[in-house]
């Protein structure tokens, strides 16, 4: 699989989100659970950019709203 494709971006935001949620839910400290908590809103953020990534790659220039 190609790194450069947004499927494949998208995918590894979402992988990341899952991964960070599951070892938050493991936390035993509130300090690890904030740092597991930041790998996860890393895989979020991934997630939201990623959905407009695909949202460009998909619909044509004509067919998006102007603002």
């Amino acid at each position: 699989m190609p790194f450069n494709s947004p499927k494949s971006i998208f995918l590894i935001a979402i992988l990341i989100f899952e991964i960070g949620s599951a070892i938050r839910g493991a936390a035993l400290s509130s300090t690890t659970f904030i740092l597991r908590r930041a790998i996860a809103r890393l895989g979020s953020v991934g997630i939201m950019t990623g959905g407009v990534v695909v949202m460009v790659a998909v619909f044509p220039l004509k067919k998006r709203p102007l603002s």
